[in-house]
């Protein structure tokens, strides 16, 4: 499969990175920060060093990427929402929080699996690790999902792990 990650918390990207390359994916980064790329790189990324808030930027990383993972803070506009349907991404996986962000997802036409946290900084490296595996599994999900999924239900998410 083929990835575009949208994001700028590096210790969770950097573990999706690690986790879909080690799983054999194609992964793209749109991130602001340059001093990132080298970090990306290393771990089997190919980057687009910008603003993930730059519509066009996003349309051309996505090219022939099938799944996004917008991970928060990273900001998603209507106008970024659009780039994704132009790239032809099929799913959007969305990692936050923000409300005003799941409304704009969940009106869209994109198949959508929102994992909705309750902190915006990690304190484990086990939600870290229960993240990661929760968006490998939003994106095995078969057929065409809507769903939000709040990841400190644990049932909800043994429920998405499948377990």
């Amino acid at each position: 499969m083929s990835f575009l990650i949208l994001g700028s918390d590096p210790p969770l990207v950097d573990a999706i990175v690690s986790t879909l390359v080690a799983d054999g994916d194609l992964v793209r980064v749109v991130d602001p920060d340059p001093s990132r790329v080298e970090a990306i790189k290393q771990r089997g990324g190919f980057v687009a060093s910008g603003n993930p808030a730059d519509a066009d930027l996003v349309e051309r990383a996505g090219q022939g990427a099938r799944t996004a993972v917008v991970v928060e803070p990273a900001p998603l506009t209507a106008e970024v929402l659009g780039a994704l349907v132009a790239a032809r991404i099929s799913r959007i996986v969305y990692v936050g929080r923000d409300a005003n962000t799941i409304k704009l997802i969940s009106a869209g036409t994109l198949d959508h699996v929102v994992l909705r946290r309750r902190r915006a900084t990690l304190r484990r490296t086990g939600e870290i690790s229960s993240i990661v595996a929760a968006v490998v599994a939003a994106d095995d999900l078969a057929g065409t999902p809507r769903v939000v999924v709040d990841l400190s239900d644990k049932s909800a998410l043994e429920m998405l792990l499948g377990g």
